[in-house]
């Protein structure tokens, strides 16, 4: 069969997919196709999904009649479709289908189920009809297939899109490639994969992963001066108004000079940090409080806080990550923006060590 190999661009090899062909029942690839479209996924990415979500709980637990049901009373509703599915996968289904019928036989020995998978005639065009006695791969996807859309929704339709968002940030482009290929590889789009994965990220992690950088902006050393002689070196002038969509009682509230006394109100969108993280930015002179009237509070971004290395880039996420994000933002007194920059570094190095073990 023809193969397709698709490389990162960072010249790291990428998972290798096969284009495999497989006899699905015409009621399970029409629901696979509703499924796919309302979530932006392809149905091989769905597949491979649905692959990785199978457990050996789920080996344990393998309704043999159901396989049954699904090989006789629906084959003749069957089509042809044709998946890629990655090397990894592949590996992944031999093992389970080996298991499955040990499961079987073990059972059977025992006499635990009366039933016995059925011989079926598949017949594939351009090849001769073949009579099985055992669970093959094929049935093995036919059931993945029907358990899981079962699994997924008994209402199909019902199935909604999330709301989408953009986010215009500057990240390292490495290992921004690293993760966008990979979720091209497992056939989803990049929302997605941030948005499943994002729970495997902790607030000890945004510490290790961080990457000072600017957002919106290249580190361009002409934007960056030194008005006040600043021992620091150059700054720039960044807003300190909030980025969060919803009242937050942590970042809403009024910010008062201490020299002055004058009372500055919130957005409504509230300050960009926490009271306490607002003091601390107060009592390291980083905070620059308006000359005119109506001025705006900012704070200072010094030039070797900036990152010339990172590259700018938009990145479409779910509304669902939002309150992920802000709630981190607000455990950690940093910019929401900071925190994606560093998930997504965290993710590209366990994409790249997950990778690594495959190979392996």
């Amino acid at each position: 069969m023809p193969s397709n190999k698709t490389e990162f661009k960072t010249g790291k090899p990428a998972v290798l997919s096969k284009r495999t062909t497989f006899l699905v029942s015409q009621h399970d690839f029409d629901a696979l196709t509703r499924i796919a479209k309302v979530q932006e996924m392809t149905i091989s990415g769905l597949l491979k999904l649905y692959i990785e979500q199978f457990s050996h709980e789920d080996v344990k637990q393998f309704n043999f009649e159901r396989l049954n049901r699904i090989n006789i009373e629906e084959k003749e509703s069957s089509k042809l479709a044709t998946f890629f599915v990655s090397f990894e996968n592949i590996l992944q289904l031999k093992k389970i289908n080996i298991l499955v019928n040990e499961v079987h036989d073990s059972m059977k020995r025992k006499g635990l189920i009366a039933t016995q998978v059925l011989p079926v005639v598949e017949k594939i065009p351009g090849t001769k009809p073949q009579v099985k006695h055992k669970i093959m791969v094929s049935d093995l996807v036919r059931y993945l297939i029907n358990v899981a859309i079962e699994r997924e929704t008994n209402d199909i339709e019902n199935i909604r899109v999330p709301e989408k968002t953009r986010i215009g940030l500057f990240l390292p482009e490495k290992d921004y490639r690293i993760v966008q290929d990979y979720a091209e590889a497992k056939g989803m789009p990049l929302n997605r994969l941030l948005f499943q994965r994002f729970p495997e990220f902790t607030d000890a992690d945004f510490h290790d992963y961080h990457v000072p950088g600017e957002r919106g902006r290249k580190a361009a050393p002409g934007r960056y001066h030194n008005p006040d002689g600043d021992p620091r070196g150059p700054w720039m002038a960044e807003s300190l108004g909030g980025l969060i969509t919803k009242e937050s009682t942590i970042l809403h509230y009024e910010l008062v000079n201490p020299e002055t006394g004058i009372v500055y109100p919130c957005s409504a969108k509230g300050w960009r940090y926490s009271r306490e993280a607002m003091a601390e930015l107060i009592s390291a002179d980083r905070v620059v409080w308006p000359t005119r009237k109506n001025g705006k509070v900012v704070r200072k971004r010094y030039l070797t806080e900036a990152a010339p290395e990172l590259f700018r880039t938009s990145i479409k996420v779910y509304a669902g990550m939002y309150p992920l994000l802000e709630g981190m933002s607000e455990r950690l007194n940093v910019p929401f923006y900071d925190i994606l920059r560093a998930f997504i570094v965290f993710l590209a190095e366990k994409i790249w060590h997950e990778r690594l073990r495959i190979l392996k």
